[in-house]
């Protein structure tokens, strides 16, 4: 009958760098008699006890690693000694959850809008000309917003397409990251799977925008195309409305 001896000294080893500390432990499975050699490392290598890829180190000290390589040797044709080497790893690499933090990225990008106010808020105006007999005129200009994009990786059992349905195109209905509600539009939640369907790198993108995602709705001058000549912030002239639903980002599980 097999025998499992864990976490022998010979080839067990430990490191660290500036980045992380990095460990192997090794394993020795005695007395595997039965089947043909192939069969016999198979039930060292799967043996009760000994980790599999994705397990967390059972010491607190290095339970920020995880196993990210496992091998085997021969000690000769009854015994084996398994390698399993930990690392940290990223959400991206453990094995398929909904409730691990999530790896996270922050960059910035712009978006497109209309306005017919300048840098400063001041209403965009053309002059009368009583000469060529032109009338002041409002302008309407595209503008540049800058974003903060926030974005999420993480592997996950199920393909995600639930979720996307769920959230984007919906802003955040309770705080989320720090930051209060109706500030972070979701763009975008995608998956890939690279097995068949079994599991997904799922993606998750967000912006956030502190002016918040309410839209002006301005009076156009129905002769110009162009907003009237006499907008002001009166109902008449210019409404402020709410465009987005609301749902709460942190059922999502990514931080």
């Amino acid at each position: 009958m097999a025998e499992l001896v864990s976490d022998v000294v010979d080839g067990s080893s430990l490191s660290e760098d500036w980045v992380s500390a990095k460990t192997t432990r090794a394993f020795v499975v005695k007395g595997v008699n039965t089947g043909t050699p192939t069969e016999r490392m198979i039930e060292a290598f799967t043996y009760t006890g000994i980790p599999i890829t994705g397990d967390q180190h059972p010491a607190t000290e290095l339970s920020h690693l995880y196993v990210a390589n496992k091998r085997l040797e021969n000690i000769d044709s009854q015994t084996f000694k398994i390698l399993c080497d930990y690392a940290p790893l990223d959400a991206t690499q453990l094995p398929p959850s909904e409730t691990r933090p999530a790896q996270i990225s922050v960059g910035g990008s712009v978006t497109s809008t209309q306005t017919n106010k300048d840098k400063d808020g001041t209403d965009i105006k053309l002059e009368a000309n009583s000469t060529l007999k032109l009338e002041e005129q409002s302008g309407l200009v595209t503008k540049q917003i800058p974003m903060v994009t926030i974005g999420f990786a993480r592997h996950e059992p199920d393909a995600p397409d639930t979720k996307a349905r769920d959230y984007v195109g919906k802003l955040n209905s309770a705080s989320f990251l720090g930051i209060d509600s109706e500030l972070v539009l979701c763009t975008r939640i995608s998956g890939i799977s690279n097995n068949g369907g079994e599991s997904y790198q799922v993606q998750y993108e967000f912006q956030y925008n502190p002016d918040g995602w309410e839209a002006t709705v301005v009076r156009i001058d129905p002769n110009t195309g162009v907003p009237h000549k006499d907008v002001d912030s009166s109902a008449s002239m210019t409404k402020t409305v709410d465009l987005y639903e609301t749902i709460n980002f942190n059922n999502l599980n990514l931080q």
